[in-house]
């Protein structure tokens, strides 16, 4: 009973001590460690990306705008966030200087800037320059970028070939995104304070945007380009993990326990780096966090996604599904004429062509595109190249975009189906809305992947790095495309793949299913609306009641331990009741000492038994031994 008493009095007291101490954590603790898809990358950072035809196209949007004047005298009369300002809202958009992290931002800049009058500067590195001022926004220079070229190429070389994409990506968050985060702090403070925003969008994989934000008492909000990742925090288990690549239709019991460890395994991985991460906070004398899930704990987010691609699931109401954010030219089909050889190579012939041989049918036009940030070998190329030239594949016409610096990949002299696209210098958007096109061969970055899709395309996917596997098993499972193993890749499997998609209409009807997905979602007019709302009415409303309470009352710490005490002193009152019962009614005593004395003459008795049984047998021998004499 003492003993009882003593766990029950120790139980209340950690209860109390849980809702009197844990009061002091602070759950409203934000900071970003995603990372994304489709870094642009180039030989020298000084020199700005080509990659910007489609970011300086004019753009429309779905309902007739208002004249800038008329734009900036109502913005002039709203009261931002709670704080009556002068003039416009002004909004600072921050991102690595990586091509898949800025080209979002952007896009969502110039619908803020053009159509609802705000004040946009984009905060990045200096390569990136080119591109921000091409699309009339303010360029806020976050200095040189942290990681030489070579050095750069070298760790997208070693993570495209890791066989682990658990190593991968422990190799990027450490060697590439880490590094990058005091130099944009330091750089882009006082900038940031002269600017005086109003609100800051983050990219995901941007930490230092976050902790801009803290340090300026500015509002934020996240973008995340790709799909959503919360470190450490809930997420539903019968969903695969960001990380995993598994399959979300088709998932084994031992899938299911790689899903809920790999977050676990990868968290604890990471936990230098975010040790490394904190100190940078303090370094500017902020808070650190507490855990990874307060990353991104009680920020709004944009998710430039859309269900049908991603599987659905609950999730928090500060999380937006925006759909991919495209070009308002490409939604409003305006300007998407291709120089004339372009477009008249992709219309290719009306009939078949004869020649020597035979005729020569027209298939079609497979789009192929890895990116900037996959460096495949040449070995990887090649086969590629055997299987694309084969005869089997005769009639279908191969567009390649490739980045400058991986040119020398691919020989200089094709056959006449085959036409070279330096990445950048052709608009490859008008290329996939191309009515020829029929199937698109990528790495699956979602900016590549979704693109693709967005214009009806099947897809074969030959994923290589980061969230690439993920993103080729949702448009598998979708039924929109077949997946390539880098393991294992080989011509007959490729070709085999091909001949599959092409025969089969069951994939284009699937692409184009999720081609209306991402129609409707919204894209950059839905992010540039959700900007706004948050300026005007904030996020607070969003915010579900367990991240307005200590850890210890949000995963209900403290009532399991109640519980337990309750279950515990219910026990011992019964078993206490029971031995009061059972002695005043005599039930249960036992007479030790009999007990204890019956094994003695059980076995004293055991003795005499055997000692007769011996006298006996000596009389018989002895009667036997007189008959015989």
């Amino acid at each position: 009973m003492g003993i009882s008493h003593a766990l029950l009095a120790t139980t209340l007291l950690i209860v109390l001590s849980l809702n009197i101490n844990c009061q002091l954590v602070s759950t409203n603790k934000i900071f970003p460690s995603q990372t994304l898809s489709e870094p642009q990358k180039s030989v020298s950072w000084s020199e700005a990306t080509d990659e910007s035809e489609h970011v300086s196209e004019p753009l429309l949007l779905e309902q007739e705008p208002k004249a800038q004047s008329e734009v900036e005298t109502e913005c002039s009369k709203c009261e931002w966030n709670g704080q009556r300002k002068e003039g416009p809202p002004r909004v600072v958009l921050v991102s690595v200087g990586l091509y898949g992290h800025v080209v979002p931002l952007i896009r969502m800049g110039e619908v803020l800037s053009k159509h609802k009058g705000f004040e946009v500067a984009v905060a990045t590195h200096e390569h990136m320059e080119k591109l921000v001022l091409q699309s009339n926004l303010t360029f806020l220079s976050a200095g040189l970028f942290a990681i030489p070229a070579a050095d750069y190429l070298a760790y997208l070389a070693d993570i495209s070939q890791e066989t682990s994409s658990f190593r991968g990506l422990l190799t990027l968050f450490n060697e590439i995104y880490l590094p990058l985060v005091k130099p944009m702090m330091e750089a882009l403070l006082p900038r940031v304070k002269e600017f005086e925003p109003d609100l800051v969008v983050a990219d995901v994989g941007t930490p230092a945007g976050l902790a801009l934000a803290h340090i300026t008492h500015t509002p934020s909000m996240i973008n995340s380009p790709t799909l959503l990742r919360i470190p450490g925090g809930p997420f539903p288990t019968h969903v695969p993990h960001w990380g995993t690549g598994l399959s979300g239709k088709q998932i084994s019991l031992l899938d299911r326990c790689v899903n809920v460890l790999f977050p676990r395994l990868l968290s604890v991985a990471l936990t230098p780096a975010f040790m490394q991460l904190n100190k940078g906070r303090t370094d500017f004398n902020l808070e650190p966090y507490m855990a990874q899930e307060d990353i991104l704990r009680g920020v709004r987010i944009l998710v430039n996604t859309a269900f049908g691609l991603e599987y659905p699931y609950k999730m928090s109401p500060l999380v937006e599904m925006t759909g991919p954010i495209m070009p308002l030219f490409v939604t409003e089909h305006e300007d998407m004429d291709l120089p004339p050889m372009v477009s008249g190579w992709l219309q290719g012939p009306q009939a078949p062509v004869l020649t020597q041989q035979s005729a020569v049918p027209n298939i079609g036009v497979a789009f192929v595109s890895f990116g900037n940030m996959v460096q495949l070998q040449s070995s990887q190329v090649q086969v590629l190249l055997d299987a694309l030239q084969s005869s089997e594949l005769f009639g279908l016409r191969v567009i390649w975009m490739v980045p400058a610096d991986q040119r020398t990949l691919l020989p200089a002299s094709l056959p006449p189906n085959f036409r070279i696209k330096i990445l950048g210098r052709t608009p490859h958007l008008k290329i996939l809305a191309h009515p020829s096109v029929v199937l698109g061969i990528t790495q699956c970055g979602m900016g590549i992947a979704q693109e693709v899709l967005y214009f009806g395309h099947p897809l074969l996917c030959l994923p290589l790095l980061m969230d690439q596997p993920d993103i080729a098993q949702r448009i598998v499972d979708s039924g929109a495309g077949l997946l390539l193993d880098k393991a294992e890749l080989n011509e007959k499997h490729i070709l085999e793949s091909i001949q599959s998609i092409l025969s089969n209409q069951t994939f284009a009807h699937a692409a184009q299913r999720i081609a209306s997905h991402l129609h409707r979602a919204g894209g950059a007019t839905r992010a540039a609306d959700v900007i706004e709302n948050t300026l005007l009415i904030g996020s607070g409303h969003l915010r579900s009641l367990d991240l307005l309470l200590p850890w210890h009352k949000a995963y209900m710490v403290d009532v399991w331990v109640l519980l337990s005490a309750v279950i515990c002193l219910a026990m011992t009152g019964v078993y206490g009741i029971k031995l009061v019962l059972f002695s005043s009614l005599g039930i249960g005593k036992v007479n030790y000492r009999t007990v204890s004395m019956a094994p003695a003459l059980n076995n004293g008795a055991q003795k005499k038994a055997s000692a007769s049984f011996d006298d006996e047998e000596s009389q018989s021998g002895d009667e036997c031994t007189n008959v015989e004499m």
